[in-house]
């Protein structure tokens, strides 16, 4: 839970993978709580208004599998 208007700095991600991982592409999006997502490129959010938002850091390697993590942050 934060207060809204903070900035938060998203935690770091590790990587395995049966191939090569300099293959494996992350991605990182926020779907903010008037549901429009967006990409994270500089690996901080701000949250500009009350409610849900949801965090997802999507993996895929050079054979297109994919996984994901995903958690929420609740602005207030």
């Amino acid at each position: 839970e934060v207060k809204v208007g903070t900035t938060i700095t998203l935690p770091k991600y590790t990587i395995t993978d049966n191939d090569n991982v300099s293959t494996v592409n992350v991605s990182i999006y926020v779907f903010e709580p008037n549901g429009f997502g967006k990409e994270i490129k500089n690996g901080k959010v701000t949250f500009q208004d009350k409610g849900v938002y949801y965090i997802t850091y999507t993996a895929v390697d050079i054979n297109n599998n994919v996984s994901f993590y995903n958690f929420k942050v609740v602005a207030k």
